[in-house]
This record gives C-alpha cells, sequence and structure tokens, in this order.
C-alpha cells in the first residue's frame, strides 16, 4: 500500500504544479492592453477604418443634418418675423444674428470630425499627463514566482489538501481567463462605441444653434467627452489594480488560496471598475 500511496502522492504532485503553471497568463499584458486602449483618437486608432465611416457619414448622414439645419434656421427666420409681426418693423440685428447663427451651423455641420479629433486631443492630454504619473509594474512574474514557492512547500503526503488546492486552483483559473477577457471587451466596445458615436455627429451638431433643440447637440458633445474622459477613470482603476497586485505579490498571500482568491477578487474588481467607468464619466460632464 505504501507504494500506492507514493504513486498518488507524486500524481496529485504533478497535477498541482501542472495546475499552478501559468495561473497568471492571462494576466501577463493584461493592465497593459487595456491602457494602450484609453487613449484612442477616432482619427489614428485605424485610420482606413475611420476613414471608411468618415466616407459613409458624409455620404449618408451629412445631407440630413443638412436638411435638419435648414429646417431649423428656416423656423427660426420664421419667428423672427412673426415676432416684428412685418418686415417694416425688423431691425437688420435679428436678420443678422440669424445670419451668423445659420453660418456657425453650417460650419460646425461640415467641421464636425475636426470637433471630434479635438475632444479628443483634450481628453488625450489629459490621458498623456496621468499615464506619465502612473508608475509601470511588472508584478505578473512576482506572483508567478509567489505561487510556485507556495505549491513547493505543500506536504506531499497530504493528499487531501493537495487535491483541495488542485480543484481551487482549476477553478481560480477559468474565470480569471475569464474576467480577464471581459476586461478587454470593456475596452474594446468603447473603442466601437467612439467610432459609432463619430459615425452620425453631424446630425446632433446640426442642432446646436437652435436655442429650442440645442441640448440634443450639447448633450452629444457631453457624451462624446465622456467617452474620451472615460479613459482617465480607467487608468485610475488600472494604477489601483496595479498597486493592490504589487501588495499581493510582495506578501505572497500567506497560502494558495488565498493568493489565488485575492487575485480572483481583484480581477473582478478591475472588471467591474471598468464597466463603471462610463457612468462616472457621464455624471462627471453631466451626459445623459
Amino acid at each position: 500500500m505504501e507504494w500506492l500511496s507514493s504513486y498518488f502522492q507524486s500524481v496529485l504532485l504533478e497535477m498541482l504544479k501542472g495546475a499552478a503553471a501559468g495561473f497568471f497568463d492571462s494576466l501577463n499584458g493584461l493592465t497593459g492592453s487595456i491602457t494602450e486602449l484609453t487613449d484612442v483618437n477616432p482619427g489614428t486608432y485605424d485610420a482606413s477604418l475611420f476613414e471608411m465611416i468618415k466616407k459613409i457619414s458624409d455620404a449618408a448622414i451629412v445631407p440630413v443634418a443638412c436638411l435638419v439645419l435648414a429646417y431649423l434656421m428656416t423656423i427660426n427666420f420664421i419667428k423672427i418675423i412673426q415676432d416684428r409681426n412685418t418686415y417694416k418693423e425688423m431691425t437688420f440685428m435679428p436678420v443678422f444674428k440669424w445670419i451668423l447663427f445659420t453660418s456657425i451651423g453650417i460650419v460646425l455641420v461640415t467641421k464636425t470630425y475636426d470637433i471630434i479629433l479635438a475632444i479628443f486631443d483634450v481628453t488625450g492630454f489629459i490621458l498623456e499627463k496621468a499615464g506619465g504619473a502612473m508608475a509601470a509594474s511588472n508584478v505578473n512574474m512576482q506572483l508567478q514566482s509567489s505561487l510556485d514557492e507556495l505549491v513547493n512547500s505543500v506536504d506531499p503526503e497530504d493528499i487531501g489538501t493537495m487535491f483541495s488546492i488542485i480543484i481551487q486552483l482549476q477553478i481560480c483559473k477559468f474565470m480569471v481567463n475569464i474576467v480577464a477577457t471581459l476586461c478587454k471587451v470593456v475596452m474594446y466596445f468603447r473603442v466601437i462605441s467612439i467610432l459609432v458615436y463619430s459615425s452620425a455627429a453631424a446630425i446632433p451638431m446640426a442642432t446646436l444653434m437652435d436655442s429650442g433643440q440645442n441640448n440634443v447637440g450639447q448633450n452629444y458633445l457631453k457624451n462624446i467627452a465622456a467617452l474620451g474622459l472615460q479613459g482617465f477613470f480607467v487608468l485610475i482603476i488600472v494604477a489601483v489594480f496595479d498597486v493592490l497586485i504589487v501588495n499581493l505579490a510582495t506578501t505572497g498571500g500567506g497560502s494558495i488560496g488565498n493568493l489565488i482568491w485575492d487575485t480572483l477578487m481583484y480581477v473582478i474588481a478591475l472588471c467591474m471598475g471598468l464597466f463603471s467607468t462610463k457612468k462616472v464619466a457621464d455624471v462627471t460632464l453631466g451626459a445623459h
């Protein structure tokens, strides 16, 4: 029976080392890949994709935006005439303001993409300064080293403990992989949202010069700015995550269970934080 017990011990020990090996592979470069997707300018992320969306918008959306602008400005001119009752009572100033607002509206519609790029240039400046203040940390190897040390310290004669740790490692490894993938999905969804918002930008921009409908354009600009500012809050969450992981790698978690479950908890917190960044940005800028 002793040889059978030794055989099971050796098998479980190899299974334990195999489960521990590459446990943090899904975290390798995770924060780096997230950070790379924070400063996304619709004109620089993928020039060919942006150019395609711009061409589609120029062909399908800008003509509609021009019709919207013409309709709103015509209504405004009719209101000017109604307020003055007749042309005899009309002064030049209301007409001048109408011509000025119409001209500005035309510029806004035709230069929509330049305005969007300017907004992302401002948020890009914020991200550049914030990113420069963040200290890059490479803690994944430290976490794997801590886990390997804890695995090597496991008593091979304690079959029950080894079996329990193997089960925990497999569960946590599976969940960490899923949550890490979700983190990347959130960031790619933000990139797609920026491109989608940019595609139909001309229509809400056409409403900015109308006193009755300008809230549409204003809210649109707030949402665009919120998408840009979202990258700043992503950087804050990544910085907090890095600090927590550094502390965990330094302390080693105390035990294998603590290390892997704490890692899972932090990765879930990172994912939930990324999901909340758009809402925080909307609240900050008053977008809805």
